[in-house]
C-alpha cells in the first residue's frame, strides 16, 4: 500500500504530538477529500445524495500509522483502488483513465494541486469538493503555516497556506451557477454500477452525464440513440461545462435535436456582496432621501387623501 507524509510548518509547542483540535480537522479535510476526489473521477461527481455507497468507503479507506516528530505531522497509509475495488478495475473506465494503482489520497493530491494552482478548466475538482478543500482554513486558524502532502509513489508533494485558499475561493466565486437545460446528444457509453453516461454531441465534443433520479436500467435502451437530457448543467470556473445531472431521458426528434444540440452557454457570475456596497454619507445613499416627501402637498391635503382611502 502507498505511503503519504502530512507535514504542519510553523506548528509550535507540539512537543512530539499532534494537538487534537488540528488532528480532528486534518483528518476530517482529508477524509472526505479523498471520497470527493474518487467519486468524482469514478462517478462523475464528488457529492451525492443518500447514504455513501460501500465502495467509496472500501475506496477512501487509509490509516494513520504514526506521528512525525522532527516536523509535526502523520504517516498515512492507503489501499489502492487495485486493492480495494478489484472487480470494477476488471472493467474498462468510462471517463478520464484512473490508474488503479493510485489511491484515494494520491486522487485528492491532484485535485488539491490543481485548485492551488488555480486550474480553471481542470476536471479533478467541482464546486463541492473546492468547498471541502477549503476545511483547511480551520487549521491555519490553530497556528499552522503550511500544511504540505507528499507521495512518495509519485515523489510529488502539495503544499497548502492561506494564500492557497483564497485561490481555492476565488475559482468557487467564479464559477458559475448551474442551470436547468435540456441537451440532444448520442449516448456513447454508459455505467451502471454509478448512473454514469456520456454524451456525444452533434459537433462531436462529449460532456460527462450522471443520472440523478429514476432507475439506472433505463440508460441501457439509450445505448448508441440520441435521447433528449433534461436536468442541471454544472460548470467549471472557467465557464465551460463540467457534467449534465440527468433528471430525465428521451428519445429525441429531429425537432429536439434542431432545438436542442448545443451545450447552454454559462450565465455571468453574480458579483459578489462586497463588491455591491457602496459607503453612505450624510448626502448620499438613504440619508439623502431620508425625511424628505417627493411631493407639494401639504399635511393637510395628504391626512384628506389617506382619509379617503380608508
Amino acid at each position: 500500500m502507498p505511503e503519504y507524509k502530512v507535514h504542519l510548518k510553523g506548528l509550535s509547542g507540539a512537543a512530539g504530538g499532534v494537538p487534537g483540535p488540528i488532528m480532528r480537522h486534518l483528518l476530517a479535510t482529508i477524509d472526505d477529500g479523498g471520497r470527493g476526489a474518487v467519486r468524482l473521477l469514478l462517478e462523475g461527481r464528488s457529492a451525492g445524495r443518500g447514504v455513501t455507497p460501500a465502495w467509496l468507503e472500501a475506496a477512501s479507506a487509509f490509516d494513520v500509522l504514526d506521528i512525525t516528530e522532527q516536523v509535526p505531522g502523520l504517516r498515512l497509509r492507503a489501499p489502492t483502488l487495485r486493492e480495494a475495488l478489484p472487480d470494477r478495475f476488471r472493467q474498462g473506465e468510462l471517463f478520464p483513465t484512473v490508474d488503479p494503482n493510485d489511491s484515494a489520497i494520491a486522487l485528492l493530491l491532484d485535485s488539491l494541486r490543481d485548485a492551488v494552482e488555480g486550474e480553471k478548466d481542470s476536471e479533478a475538482y467541482d464546486e463541492p469538493l473546492l468547498a471541502v478543500f477549503e476545511g483547511f482554513s480551520a487549521i491555519f486558524a490553530r497556528g499552522v503555516e503550511e500544511v504540505e502532502i507528499s507521495n512518495e509513489r509519485r515523489d510529488s508533494t502539495v503544499r497548502v497556506g492561506p494564500g492557497s485558499l483564497e485561490t481555492i475561493r476565488q475559482l468557487r466565486r467564479a464559477t458559475p451557477q448551474p442551470r436547468r437545460a435540456r441537451v440532444v446528444g448520442t449516448i456513447d457509453a454508459i455505467r451502471y454500477s454509478d448512473r454514469a453516461f456520456t454524451l456525444v454531441l452533434e459537433n462531436g465534443s462529449k460532456v460527462r452525464g450522471v443520472l440523478t433520479e429514476g432507475n439506472p436500467a433505463s440508460l441501457a435502451r439509450f445505448f448508441g440513440r440520441k435521447a433528449i437530457v433534461s436536468g442541471l448543467v454544472r460548470y467549471r470556473p472557467s465557464g465551460t461545462v463540467l457534467r449534465i445531472e440527468a433528471e430525465r431521458l428521451a428519445p429525441a426528434t429531429e425537432e429536439d435535436a434542431a432545438a436542442w444540440s448545443r451545450l447552454p452557454q454559462a450565465l455571468e457570475v453574480a458579483e459578489s456582496a462586497r463588491a455591491l456596497r457602496r459607503p453612505q454619507g450624510p448626502r448620499s445613499g438613504l440619508a439623502r432621501i431620508f425625511g424628505q416627501w417627493p411631493g407639494d402637498e401639504s399635511d393637510e391635503e395628504i391626512e384628506r387623501f389617506l382619509a379617503e382611502l380608508s
